[in-house]
């Protein structure tokens, strides 16, 4: 099911002394208005609105990502830039290419030298986070959210905002967004997930095929091996990253087939073990799994990935090796 509440694209963003100006530039029925002093926002109605500057006298943004409040005030953090890595169910894929933090403050005049000193570093951390490589966004295609369960879930979900839908642990814009998780916002807020996207085009006996993979970076527990491993007591493991592969032919008349691997137990004889809490809950929270064994089969690492596929298989269901297409 495609997503019916789609977000602004190409924005007109007017910056006056009071406010900011967040215009659609296509059939714009609507326009974000965020005052600089107060810092409330609201979306009116576009025939409302009258921009107190020349209408050439904009910045063209491709998002709206939040704002964030740092030592000298709040700050306007928008995408200024983007690229298009292919299509999924018919929307656009983008990686974030480049941004841009303003301040809602006019002036630093109020902020002694260590405070200007210590806002710098906190304006250079955001600015690093939101260049790390592979932060990417759609417009119509929810990237939180696995295929099969946005296929499972009923039409009011899709009605509602891609922000305030969005998978918490892979929603890396989630805190910038806190604000505007309204309904009124829902065309401009735009989340954004961490990880890989690859969609890729060919053509195998005369039929063209789409295969796409993307991998999804979990907000949890997020950071290098030195500084971080293992799973704390709420079950968050290190660097957790969620993946899917789709594959797409001109041959197959059902749009939502996609095809993937997956594993199962051949021997059904084998008692299930008993697991503890932590890793029931960690299988469960994150749906269906898939083992794939990448170890050696001898000694220790094999006892080792059978004791995990035995384990897994208690809790999630049958697995078996092969290929299969699912709606």
């Amino acid at each position: 099911m495609a997503d019916q509440t789609l977000i602004h694209d190409d924005i007109k963003l007017y910056t006056t002394a009071e406010k900011f100006y967040l215009e659609p530039t296509i059939n714009p029925t609507e326009i974000m208005v965020i005052d600089r002093v107060s810092g409330e926002s609201c979306v009116k109605n576009f025939n409302e609105v009258k921009i107190p500057i020349p209408p050439n006298a904009y910045k063209p943004v491709c998002g709206f990502l939040g704002t964030i409040k740092l030592i000298s005030g709040h700050y306007l953090i928008v995408a200024k830039y983007r690229i298009c890595m292919g299509k999924i169910n018919g929307h656009d894929i983008y990686q974030l290419a480049g941004h841009e933090l303003i301040p809602f403050s006019r002036s630093n005049t109020h902020l002694t030298s260590k405070q200007i000193d210590e806002n710098s570093t906190y304006e250079r951390m955001v600015s690093a986070a939101l260049q790390t490589p592979g932060i990417y966004f759609s417009y119509g295609y929810d990237l939180t959210h696995t295929a099969q369960r946005l296929h499972s879930v009923s039409a009011d979900f899709h009605k509602m905002s891609m922000s305030s839908r969005a998978e918490p642990r892979f929603l890396w814009n989630g805190f910038v967004l806190k604000d505007y998780a309204h309904a009124q916002f829902a065309r401009f807020a735009l989340p954004l997930v961490q990880g890989f996207v690859s969609i890729k085009h060919i053509s195998v006996g005369g039929h063209q095929m789409a295969l796409s993979v993307v991998s999804r970076r979990a907000v949890t527990r997020a950071g290098t091996r030195l500084f971080m491993r293992g799973v704390d007591a709420e079950t968050n493991a290190w660097n957790t990253h969620a993946g899917r592969d789709k594959m797409a032919c001109d041959a197959i008349k059902t749009p939502s087939e996609w095809h993937g691997y997956i594993c199962t137990r051949c021997h059904s004889a084998i008692p299930p073990p008993s697991l503890p809490s932590r890793v029931i809950k960690h299988t469960s929270v994150g749906g269906h799994q898939m083992a794939l064994s990448v170890v050696s089969r001898r000694a220790a690492t094999r006892a080792g990935t059978r004791l995990f596929m035995r384990g897994v298989d208690a809790e999630v269901g049958t697995l078996c090796c092969g290929v299969r297409g699912y709606n």
